[in-house]
C-alpha cells in the first residue's frame, strides 16, 4: 500500500467517512525530518469546500496527522461571518477563513 492509501485508510478510520484526494506531495526521500514527508490535500466526498492537509508525521509520537477539523471551524466561521462582512466588504469579494492550529488534542468516541 502507497503513502496516499495509507493516508486516505488513516482518515476513513479516524473520521468514519470517504475522502478524496486532490493533490499529493511527495516528501523528501533523503532528508524527511528536515524537508517533510508525504502529504496529501484531500476532502469529504461531496465537500470540496473543505480541503485540508494531511500527511506522515515527523514525529515519533504518531504516524500521520491532519487538518479536518480546523477545516471545518473554518468552514462554520466562514458561514457565520459571511452576512457581516458582505456589508463591510466590497460587492465582489470573495471570503473564506482559515484556521490553523499548533496542537489540537481531541478525543474522538
Amino acid at each position: 500500500m502507497d503513502s496516499e492509501s495509507k493516508m486516505v485508510h488513516y482518515l476513513e478510520d479516524k473520521y468514519g467517512e470517504k475522502f478524496v484526494v486532490e493533490h499529493k506531495k511527495e516528501g523528501s526521500v533523503l532528508f524527511p525530518e528536515m524537508y517533510g514527508k508525504d502529504k496529501i490535500y484531500a476532502y469529504p466526498e461531496g465537500k470540496p469546500e473543505l480541503i485540508f492537509e494531511a500527511g506522515e508525521s515527523s514525529s515519533k509520537e504518531k504516524q500521520y496527522y491532519d487538518d479536518y477539523i480546523p477545516a471545518i471551524w473554518g468552514d462554520e466561521l466562514t458561514k457565520s461571518l459571511q452576512g457581516s462582512l458582505k456589508e463591510s466588504l466590497p460587492r465582489r469579494a470573495f471570503i473564506k477563513s482559515m484556521l490553523t492550529l499548533q496542537e489540537v488534542n481531541i478525543i474522538w468516541k
